[in-house]
């Protein structure tokens, strides 16, 4: 359960994690444990989302753009790119690096929201027109890497040594 309510400047939230046994929920022996949300692997991705949230930050889409694209501006500004300033209605993010707009800065760099998606399923192959590809085959010879052989023929010899010397009388 989770609720969440503003309370004066902030906001309270509540995560209910009981356990209606009365159980330790955190006992990683306990399986008659009911939720195990604290255990899993989006655990701490739920606690980054909340404090997003509380902060209000921005996604990540709203500050982070790909070279290429355009941003359309209310009115003509000034705009400090990575190399000059330029001003303009609609700016073109053609330089790696960090625009200063009015109200925000924007990272423009090789970003993919779904290649970097943690939740995975975002990229997709496209298929590529059928081409003949013409090979050769070669063989190519690799030295054998004869150590692990002496290194078995050297133990042996210790075992056949200590049993020699057992026979002997020696040991």
């Amino acid at each position: 359960m989770l609720a969440y309510w503003k309370y004066g400047k902030g906001i309270v939230i509540y995560s209910g994690l009981a356990d209606p046994t009365g159980d330790n929920i955190f006992d990683p022996l306990n399986t008659q444990i009911w939720n195990d949300f604290h255990a899993l692997p989006e655990y701490p991705l739920f606690w980054k989302q909340m404090l997003e949230f509380i902060t209000g930050s921005l996604d990540v889409s709203e500050y982070n753009a790909k070279t290429g694209q355009y941003i359309g501006l209310p009115a003509r500004e000034t705009v400090k790119t990575p190399s000059e300033s330029v001003t303009t209605d609609l700016l073109l993010l053609d330089e790696v690096g960090v625009y200063s707009l009015p109200d925000k800065d924007v990272a423009v760099n090789l970003y993919d929201e779904k290649e970097s998606n943690l939740a995975g399923g975002g990229i997709t192959i496209q298929p590529t027109e059928t081409k003949e590809i013409s090979y050769t085959t070669q063989i190519v010879r690799a030295p054998k890497e004869l150590d692990i052989y002496l290194i078995i023929l050297a133990i042996f010899l210790v075992i056949f040594e200590l049993y020699y010397l057992r026979w002997r009388g020696e040991l």
